[in-house]
């Protein structure tokens, strides 16, 4: 997505960014369940590590794209994660996610 010209591109997207996910928290999200979205220009690691630990946060959970093996580790948010939150991470692939929405409906 390309922001305009007149405005701040940083603000366009991340503003866009959190439309989209509140969008698709609202439609996943279980009833009476407590979602924040929080969007950030940094690390994404790095903050959800950060953001766990300022709200006492007790489990983590982080897609991955579902690649095995070193190379499709190497360098993903999720290994970041894993390696650096002091609580439980729960890493999650997309049809394993596909698989649970499915059940949950």
């Amino acid at each position: 997505m390309i922001p305009p010209k007149d405005v701040d591109a940083q603000k366009f997207l991340t503003d866009c960014a959190r439309s989209d996910l509140e969008k698709s928290s609202a439609c996943i999200g279980q009833p009476g369940a407590v979602i924040e979205v929080v969007v950030s220009t940094h690390s994404a690691s790095r903050e959800t590590v950060q953001y766990a630990q300022r709200y006492g946060i007790d489990l983590i959970v982080v897609g991955s794209h579902g690649k095995h093996g070193i190379q499709g580790m190497t360098g993903s948010t999720a290994n970041s994660v894993m390696h650096t939150a002091i609580v439980d991470v729960l890493v999650s692939t997309p049809n394993r996610m596909k698989r649970q929405l499915h059940l949950a409906y």
